[in-house]
């Protein structure tokens, strides 16, 4: 799971193309195409500007989202920690922009009833 990845993910979903239909548009391989998709590898310069192309990205924003995601990798926990936020949080940090308004919403209304159930619980 990376930024790029959810991103990438996004894009395929919404254009109805698969990892065997991209790979030849964007000329790399079917498997390199697979690894991004699973956050294990990350375009190069080239081949970010023929993703960007095709799938109508903000460069600027996917370079922020390679550059965040080699930092995770590089530094794992510790790069949360850095920037004060809870690596254990990190799904959300990546997911959450994905949902609309309303599925925030309800996501936030179900963390909030999970936490007042465990506290009526633990009063008891």
């Amino acid at each position: 799971m990376g930024f790029f990845s959810e991103r990438l993910l996004q894009s395929m979903a919404a254009h109805k193309i698969e990892c065997k239909q991209l790979a030849p548009k964007i000329g790399c391989s079917y498997e390199f195409v697979r690894r991004m998709t699973r956050g294990q590898s990350l375009p190069s310069v080239k081949l970010l500007a023929k993703m960007c192309s095709l799938f109508r990205w903000n460069r600027a924003e996917l370079n922020e989202f390679i550059r965040v995601d080699r930092c995770r990798r590089k530094f794992g926990t510790t790069f949360w920690a850095a920037i004060g936020k809870n690596p254990r949080m990190e799904p959300v940090y990546i997911l959450f922009p994905y949902l609309t308004v309303e599925e925030q919403k309800m996501w936030v209304a179900s963390l909030r009833a999970y936490v007042e159930a465990r506290t009526s619980v633990n009063r008891s």
